[in-house]
């Protein structure tokens, strides 16, 4: 069989499949997703080997810094920007106290 005896609605799915793979692996692997939660309450916190993760609202978010999830109290309300791609877990961008206008790590 010739490229050219292809039947109509062969050209169609082969056309769909050249353009929904390519953008299910961008928006999957190759985009970074970010949330911002204003008043997330930390329910627990806990690690594993050396990965530090607090469950904020129900969902695990990994800390790469162990000194942040030491600062951190369960029960507590937090500002918290996490991301994550592809198969990667979230992991926390920036964290503060929620209501907090302080900046962290700021001085006079």
């Amino acid at each position: 069989m010739k490229l050219k005896e292809l039947h109509p609605v062969t050209w169609v799915i082969i056309a769909l499949i050249l353009i929904f793979v390519p953008s299910w692996l961008y928006m999957n692997y190759g985009l970074i997703h970010e949330e911002h939660v204003k008043e997330a309450t930390v329910s627990e916190k806990y690690h594993e080997k050396d990965e530090y993760y607090i469950v904020a609202d129900g969902k695990d978010i990994k800390l790469s810094d162990s000194s942040q999830w030491m600062l951190i109290e369960p029960e507590e309300k937090y500002e918290i920007t996490y991301e994550w791609y592809g198969q990667k877990e979230p992991e926390v961008v920036s964290i503060n106290q929620a209501h907090d206008d302080d900046s962290t790590g700021g001085g006079h």
